[in-house]
């Protein structure tokens, strides 16, 4: 089994983004560098996936999806579960104490204390950019 040029390619642009992310994930949380290093990456990730897009525009493709028949349900129950997701973190925001009314990043506070934990929880935010710019 032979690797292609594109293969390559996406299994070197993975590994970029994934030494960039373990170097990132070795910042101070909350620094100034550590911004500007997500900065980078966020807009690495749109450009990369922008590339990506036009490179393979396939408007047939996308013309079926949208006539699919649980197109427009499926749009309703992800918009639906993103606005939930944001009120859920607004509330617990505003609510007090933490243990009553926890945030998201309450639930990964303590995976956050070990490298490994956090550059995974940045491979899946990284995947999950990936899946929605793209």
């Amino acid at each position: 089994m032979s690797i292609t040029a594109k293969q390559s390619r996406r299994v070197l642009c993975v590994l970029a983004f994934l030494a960039y992310g373990w170097w990132l994930t070795a910042r101070k949380p909350f620094s100034e560098s550590a911004l500007i290093a997500l900065l980078i990456v966020i807009g690495a990730l749109i450009a990369v996936a922008e590339v990506h897009r036009r490179r393979g525009a396939d408007t047939l493709r996308d013309a079926a999806t949208r006539r699919a028949p649980l197109y427009r349900l499926a749009f309703v129950v992800w918009t639906t579960l993103t606005a939930a997701l944001i009120a859920w973190e607004l509330i617990a925001l505003r609510g007090a104490p933490r243990s009553a009314h926890p945030t998201i990043s309450s639930f990964v506070e303590h995976a956050e204390h070990h490298h490994v934990a956090r550059l995974a929880l940045y491979a899946v935010w990284l995947w999950v950019g990936w899946e929605l710019a793209s």
